[in-house]
């Protein structure tokens, strides 16, 4: 029986990156793979109109990824995919709130996403941090942060790494 990996996708660069390091570098062929994108609810605009907000099954991103994986020799009948709305308001906690229960009722090995990258020192002065931060110490599951390339600053040759 393979792993149960949770694989928390979006629209972003960030997200499609964490899934192509996934298939390309540490998947099996057994892993059972669910795609989850967290939407958060509706959003109003500056005129105080509802925004609809756009699952990742609406904008083709399951689709795409899910494709990637076959590619990459992830069988497509074990590829879920799935869209939660994170009902408790427009925010960094409620997203992290639904990917918590999710874990919390389906059994998850690893939790793969990608970083938006934001640093210890904005965490500190917005008081925020973000979901990968949060995952990574609040929810019990193993997890993979795949930061973009973009993020990796090169190491001046005269630093040990």
């Amino acid at each position: 029986m393979g792993r149960k990996v949770l694989l928390l996708v979006d629209e972003s660069p960030n997200s499609e990156h964490a899934v192509k390091f996934f298939a390309s570098s540490c998947s099996r062929k057994d892993d059972e793979v669910t795609l989850m994108h967290v939407v958060t609810g509706p959003r109003t605009d500056i005129h105080g109109a509802v925004a609809a907000y756009k699952t990742a099954k609406d904008s083709g991103v399951f689709l795409k990824l899910t494709s990637f994986l076959v590619e990459n020799d992830v069988p497509e009948t074990q590829i879920k995919s799935k869209s939660t709305v994170a009902t408790s308001g427009v925010s960094t906690h409620s997203v992290c709130g639904a990917i918590k229960d999710y874990v919390e009722t389906h059994p998850t090995d690893l939790i793969v996403m990608g970083s938006r990258g934001m640093s210890a020192i904005k965490q500190f002065i917005t008081g925020l941090g973000g979901v990968s931060d949060y995952v990574v110490k609040h929810i019990p599951v193993a997890a993979l942060v795949v930061h973009y390339p973009q993020m990796i600053k090169e190491v001046p040759e005269n630093v040990v790494a």
